[in-house]
This record gives C-alpha cells, structure tokens and sequence, in this order.
C-alpha cells in the first residue's frame, strides 16, 4: 500500500511518535530561526525542515560523509510520501541511547541496523506498523481516485529531512542523498549557533519571496522536565502543566478532526435544507430569487 502525505503539524508528529510507541519525547513548532530561540529548548534531540524540494544536485552544503554509513542509522528514502516519518525515524534511532522508542522500534531498529541505506529504506517502507502509523495521521480524502500521476517540474513537491548531532558532528540527514552530509564537528553546547547558519543559508538558496518553510524540534516531553526541576514551586509546576496538558488536548482534538470525512455531514445538512424548504414550499422562491441575484451581479459586471 502506498504512504500518504502527511501535514507539518507538531501535535501530528508527536501523536505519531507516541502511537509508535516511543516515549517522553515531544515536537514542537519553531516559529524563529535564531540561537536565542533555540536555547531555550533544555535539550534538543534533533530538527525537522520541511521545504519545497528541488532539483538541484547542489542544494546543500556540506560534504557527503559516506564513511559514517557504517556509524549511524541513515535509511534512504524509497518510497514516495515517506519522508515525514523517515525524518522522524533519521532522528530517533540515532539516539537509542537517550530515548525509550519502546519496544516495537526497538526491534525494527535491532533487525534492521547492520543492513546498508537502500535496505534500511527498504525495510522501512514495508513496515506494516510504520506505514499505518504513519497513514492514520493523513487527511480524510472524500474522493479516492484509482489514478495518480508522477509529479511535474509545475508541481509544488515538499520534502522533510533531519538535523541532529551525530558523534560530536552535526549531520544533515536527508533520504533522498547517497548518504549523510556532514556540516563539521560539533559539541553539544554548541548545536545551535552552528545549526540556525547552516538552515539559513539553505533558505537562502531560494528566491525571497518564498516564505514555504517549516521548523519542528525534537526535545524531551517538556511535562516530565516541569516535573523534575527543583527551582519550580509546586503552584508553578502546577500552572504550567496545565498549560501543556491543555496543548496536549488541543493537539487530540485536532488530529481527530483531521482524521474524519466531514462530506457525508455536509450532504446531510443540504439535503435537510432542501427538504424543510421543499415542506415549506419556499424552494420555487428561493431558486427564482438566486437566479434572479445571479442575473442581477452578471449586469452591473457588464454594465461596470
């Protein structure tokens, strides 16, 4: 089965993860590209950038680090739509050591880790629990059509890739290269006064009129750090946990509207209104009025 697109949404991707099974990890959106911003997160476990993907073999800096392939967990995206997840995957998996992926990723990762890029994309494509993970976050789409057709140069074709530290090194983790790229050495400390350059000037690439970028950060579950700092009152942890748990809720609600097919509802209503306008014998009128409206707004257009 195919994979769908999926919404650049920090409530989708966290439900996402968590329904993989991974845990007190959290994506949030990031509404401002600068180091101040940034270290405002206490830990960052990698970032997400989603961008209007194109052509161009030079779209990055860096160098392909093909040395690493042997050192990381880099999968290479083959197949169509899966990018979201795949950056997502790009991230967790090169930091086992720092997160519970729960046990369901735990053996997806131990089965696929010696194998070489093209199968881990391979093996990650055909993965029944990914793939409906993934799909259960797609919009509804009221019109199934048995065609599809290969995207053209005219279409808007947007892509998702990962940016995380790797063995003091900051990697740009992308399916769609050979292999890793690789922006230099850097510590911990440091990720995000060398991260922000390295996304702008991928930015930078594009015309300026190009605004069609979006930022998510991976970090820890911010309520399990609310509930383990000490320099926090009790009345304080208990002000801000409810503003998360209530972000939490507004993320459910959401995913849930997204997920329903609101078309049979709105045919519903239609048909009730006709109907009571019908009892009412109103419906003669009100389709005499409306062409008679339409007729009206054609002239005064000819007329202006």
């Amino acid at each position: 089965m195919s994979w769908s697109t999926l919404e650049s949404d920090a409530g989708v991707f966290t439900d996402l993860i968590e329904n993989l099974g991974v845990k007190d990890v959290q994506v949030d959106e990031l509404y401002c590209l600068d180091v101040e911003t940034l270290q405002q997160f206490q830990k960052i476990y990698g970032i997400i950038f989603l961008f209007k993907w194109k052509k161009q073999a030079d779209n990055f800096d860096g160098e392909l680090d093909y040395a690493s392939l042997d050192e990381l967990y880099f999968p290479q995206q083959i197949i169509s739509n899966a990018c979201a997840t795949q950056a997502l995957m790009s991230i967790l998996l090169n930091h086992t050591n720092e997160i519970d992926i729960g046990n369901d990723l735990r053996e997806f990762y131990d089965f696929t880790k010696e194998l070489p890029a093209d199968l881990k994309g391979e093996a990650l494509g055909n993965s029944e629990l990914i793939r409906c993970v993934h799909n259960s976050f797609a919009r509804a789409d009221p019109f199934i059509s048995d065609e599809s057709r290969p995207a053209t140069d005219d279409d808007d074709v947007y892509h998702f890739i990962a940016y995380t530290l790797i063995n003091d090194k900051l990697y740009e983790l992308d399916g769609l290269q050979p292999a890793p790229i690789c922006h230099g050495k850097c510590e911990k400390p440091l990720f995000a006064s060398r991260v922000v350059p390295v996304i702008q000037s991928r930015i930078a690439k594009y015309p300026p009129n190009e605004i069609r970028f979006n930022l998510m950060v991976l970090s820890p579950d911010r309520r399990r750090i609310i509930q383990q700092d000490p320099s926090l009152s009790d009345t304080e942890k208990t002000a801000i946990l409810a503003v998360e748990e209530e972000k939490r809720a507004r993320w459910k609600r959401e995913n849930q509207l997204r997920k329903h097919n609101f078309v049979g509802m709105f045919l519903e209503l239609l048909k009730l209104s006709v109907k009571d306008q019908i009892d009412k014998g109103t419906w003669n009128e009100t389709l005499q009025q409306r062409i008679q409206s339409h007729t009206q707004n054609q002239l005064e257009k000819r007329n202006a």
